[in-house]
């Protein structure tokens, strides 16, 4: 008498599968393509890569448990020397991530700029509250405009419209123009060196 494996037993031979077989890529590659379906449309694999129709129903009944199981397969298959099934997400560019620190760096040298300012005057008449506010605001739109400026020389030497890699190398010289700026009014309005 032949005994039915159990779905545990099934859930197994396919991770193995995954592991283990040769074609084990193009596999996923079948279930992978059908994932987005589960569970609204019942789909089954046939031929050779029927072995992973329980990976399926458990995308459909535990998606939780479903990644587990990838994650497990994609240690194992590392364990071995063998590439991920799902090659890892390129990181794009994050929008929230650069104004996060675009943000930081901006206050930062608004910060030193309004220091700076202050060490150039009298005690009396340092900037304090809103009229250190004022001077960073002042500040800020200064370098907005020394920034355009730069954007706008680099886009009419090229001829037109900067590209993604131009415009970040003019920002970034731009930027470290201004810090070594920032660093050279700290040096001579601290240690009293003439400034240029």
């Amino acid at each position: 008498m032949e005994f039915e494996p159990s779905p545990r037993e099934l859930l197994q031979q396919a991770v193995n599968a995954l592991i283990l077989r040769p074609d084990a890529l193009e596999l996923f590659e079948a279930v992978d393509s059908l994932l987005n379906l589960v569970p609204r449309v019942p789909v089954r694999l046939t031929g050779a890569s029927a072995v992973l129709n329980p990976l399926l129903d458990l995308k459909a009944t535990d998606p939780t448990a479903f990644s587990r199981v990838m994650e497990l397969a994609d240690t194992k298959r590392a364990a071995l020397g063998k590439p991920p099934l799902r090659p890892p997400k390129a990181t794009g560019y994050d929008k929230t991530e650069y104004m996060r620190a675009f943000m930081d760096q901006k206050r930062e040298r608004q910060k030193r700029a309004a220091e700076i300012e202050n060490l150039r005057r009298p005690e009396k008449d340092r900037l304090i509250g809103n009229a250190r506010l004022e001077f960073m605001r002042v500040q800020s739109a200064k370098w907005k405009a020394q920034r355009d400026a730069a954007l706008a020389k680099a886009a009419q030497s090229s001829g037109g419209r900067l590209s993604a890699d131009v415009r970040e190398a003019v920002l970034a010289t731009f930027w470290a123009g201004v810090d070594k700026q920032l660093d050279e009014d700290w040096d001579a309005a601290k240690f009293g060196k003439p400034q240029p």
